[in-house]
Order: C-alpha cells, then structure tokens, then sequence
C-alpha cells in the first residue's frame, strides 16, 4: 500500500510564495523596483535627523525663487508639545498641477543635475517626506493658477491603493484642494500677506521617526 506523504517545503520557499501572493493581490507587475520596498528601504536609509530631511525641502523652497520659508509644527489632541504634522512653505514661484505629480515621485524633477542647489535628482522631496511620517501632502499653486495637492499614504501604498490596471503603482493625480486648516490659522496668526498666494507648502504627516 502506498503512501503518499506531504512534502515538506522549504521556509523560504513557502514565503517566496506568500511574497508571489501578495504580488498578484496588489497587482503588482514586474516593474524594474517593488514600490513598496523601495519605499520601506528609502524610509531605514533616512536622514541624519528631523533638521537634515526639513533642509532638502528648504533648499528646494530657495530654488524656487522663495523670499521666505517657514517651518510650520502642527499639534494634535494628544500633546500641544511635540507635534503630529510638520510643514515647509514658501512663497516661491509655485507649480502647476502635472508638476505636483512629478515632484512626488522619485526622480521627477525638471532640475535633473542641475548644480545650483544640494538636489540635483529629483528623490530628496519624497524621501525626505517619507522618512519622518507616514503620510504627506504636496500643495502648490503657481501665481496664475490655483491651489492644488497631491497626497501620499505609505500604508495605503502597501495595500495597493495606488496599483493600475497593469500592475504599476502610480502617483494620484493632483486635485484642487484647500490648504489644512491648521496652515491657513498659521497664516493668518502671523499675518503674512498673500499667504500661499503663490508657493509650495510640503506637509509630513503621522510623524513617526521624528528628532530634535
């Protein structure tokens, strides 16, 4: 009598498979970098501190042509003194919407080696970002144009919120939005003329890997 006996499979193999699971749940294709992990990996790299990661979003702010630049803490319920949200706004030259899109992106840059500032790659607004919060917003508005965002959830990438019909893991695309209400108060408390009129605020949110 025969007996058939199970065969006992390799733990890494029976986690390459869950892995290959998960890939065809997410609708993950074959895309030259896994989105999530390169995500995951880019977060461990991080900055130096808090200061180094806000310095890449300041000198982006400078190369816009920005006059000035604030450094905007948002508290939460929880604590009025170690905040949940942190942004960079300036009063720069802005962008249109398609660029908002590119900027979230790894690489998406108009300045590719261009020498005048410390990025010349296009990756230190995403990676800044994403290595202090779990989520982060990105609001422009050129000086002809209106205010538009483009948001960002790390999590949500995870369960392939921002995955195509083929499998490649996309940006949103941006929408009109109005500024969070704890930025137009900032505004306004501090009456800064034309706040946002024209210019860039990055908002890093769910902070998570924050540093004095």
């Amino acid at each position: 009598m025969a007996i058939e006996v199970s065969p006992i499979i390799h733990p890494q193999l029976a986690a390459q498979r869950e892995y290959e699971e998960r890939l065809a749940l997410q609708g993950q294709g074959f895309a030259l970098i896994a989105a999530e992990a390169f995500v995951r990996g880019i977060r461990d790299i991080g900055y130096k501190s808090t200061a180094t990661a806000l310095d890449e979003l300041i000198d982006n702010s400078i190369q816009a042509g920005a006059r000035r630049i604030d450094v905007v803490f948002g508290f939460g319920a929880k604590s009025d003194s170690k905040p949940d949200k942190i942004a960079v706004v300036d009063n720069g030259h802005g962008m249109d919407p398609v660029m908002i899109r590119a900027a979230v992106m790894w690489g998406g840059t108009h300045r590719e080696n261009d020498r005048t500032g410390f990025g010349r790659y296009g990756y230190g607004l995403p990676s800044s970002c994403v290595s202090q919060g779990l989520r982060f917003a990105v609001y422009s508005r050129p000086e002809d144009g209106a205010l538009y965002g483009v948001e960002l959830d790390v999590e949500e990438l995870g369960v392939g919120k921002y995955s195509n019909g083929d499998g490649r893991v996309t940006v949103p695309q941006p929408e009109q939005l109005e500024l969070p209400i704890w930025l137009y108060s900032f505004g306004e408390k501090e009456g800064i003329r034309g706040f946002m009129h024209s210019g860039t605020a990055v908002v890093i949110d769910r902070l998570d890997r924050l540093s004095w």
